[in-house]
């Protein structure tokens, strides 16, 4: 039981980490000089990207194993409440 969680903790890190990397690395072609007038905080853009659709674990490495294939056939929503949803197959 304390591994699941601890996967479940680890999962939700990631996810993060991956929602942000996809949000920091961007380049800002808006030229616009003033910082506030973009689309939104970085906290606002990281939200909207990890609601836009649904992720998929594509790897996850723990200690020293491969628990890839714990998510197989794993879907995450985030939801706009706020709450994370994990379907496994067709539900």
């Amino acid at each position: 039981m304390k591994k699941t969680k601890k996967n479940t903790v680890a999962l939700f890190v990631i996810l993060i980490a991956i929602t942000i990397s996809f949000t920091a690395c961007s380049k800002d072609e808006n030229n616009n000089p003033d910082p506030n007038a973009n689309n939104g905080t970085s906290a606002e853009r990281v939200i909207n990207t990890a609601q836009s659709g649904t992720w998929r674990i594509s790897y996850f490495w723990d200690t020293d194993t491969d628990e890839t294939s714990n998510f197989d056939g794993y879907v995450f929503t985030f939801n706009s409440d706020g709450t994370l949803v994990a379907s496994k197959g067709n539900t």
